[in-house]
């Protein structure tokens, strides 16, 4: 989740799926990840999305599941998907699909 060019962190207690974003280490393509996107992460989108300006790129990443980087390219990794969330829509992908993220370099 440091990942990221932000992390989410609890927004207020005890409501677990309100989030606000903190600076992290900025080393991933994407703006925030959710992690257990299939479990409580999905629930996070909204706070995630009021807490950034213009059209941020969340990444959703469900339990045993990861967004590899491989010889140049991002990839899903893994039994469950990763999900590509913007203002606009989402794109879920499956293990072995490429990620249209730009390179980390």
């Amino acid at each position: 989740m440091a990942l990221a060019r932000t992390m989410l962190v609890r927004a207020s207690w005890p409501d677990r799926s309100r989030r606000r974003p903190r600076l992290a280490l900025g080393l991933a393509p994407v703006d925030a990840v959710l992690p257990h996107f299939d479990g409580f992460g999905a629930s996070w989108v909204g706070s995630a999305l009021e807490g950034t300006d213009g059209d941020p790129l969340l990444l959703g990443i469900d339990e045993r599941t990861a967004a590899l980087w491989d010889r140049g390219t991002w990839r899903a990794s893994g039994p469950g998907r990763v999900t590509l969330i913007r203002r606009g829509g989402r794109q879920s992908l499956s293990s072995g699909e490429p990620l249209p993220l730009e390179d980390p370099a």
